[in-house]
């Protein structure tokens, strides 16, 4: 009980203070703060595909990491797209919650259907390398899913806007 109490205790306090750098961050530098956000997770991506090509060199999958990293490569700009997209999602549901919550939703499909995408490509990619057809299969079904996924998470956007909206609207005040 004791453990229990004081992890949720941890998570409280670590959920405070990440709310409290976030309002620091976003109020701070303005709408600089997706811009470097992004670029930090870029310069973070290239970090990270530089370690894909070293792992290459000493591994006995040495044609799965080639060719992850070629795919890395080949679509750098799509992972910048996404970690912008990510970033000004992120920063337009803090700042201007109010005034964008109506395309945030479709912002964050966007993503989520951009992510599952190169989910599949690299299951393509192990399915080639390591002869798993089973991989392939569960490529394809991601792939034939992703209007299914952004319908979801469109819907499920939209639920909670509708939900916060409503919220509001029964707590303000009625005007004269």
């Amino acid at each position: 009980m004791k453990i229990a109490g004081a992890g949720q205790k941890i998570g409280e306090d670590a959920g405070k203070r990440g709310s409290e750098f976030e309002r620091r961050w976003y109020s701070s530098l303005g709408l600089l703060a997706p811009i470097v956000g992004g670029l930090i997770a870029t310069i973070v991506f290239l970090i990270f595909i530089l370690v894909v090509g070293a792992v290459a060199i000493g591994s006995e999958h040495r044609d799965f990491w080639e060719q992850l990293r070629d795919f890395l490569e080949s679509y750098f700009l799509l992972f910048v797209g996404l970690f912008f997209l990510s970033s000004f999602t992120n920063y337009l549901n803090h700042v201007h919650r109010k005034s964008a919550r109506w395309f945030t939703p479709i912002m964050a499909a966007l993503g989520f259907v951009g992510w599952f995408w190169i989910l599949a490509q690299v299951l393509y990619i192990g399915a080639r390398t390591f002869t798993r057809p089973g991989l392939v299969d569960l490529g394809d079904y991601i792939i034939l899913g992703l209007p299914v996924i952004f319908l979801i998470v469109l819907g499920v956007g939209y639920l909670v806007v509708l939900f916060q909206y409503m919220v509001e609207k029964s707590v303000e005040p009625p005007t004269a």
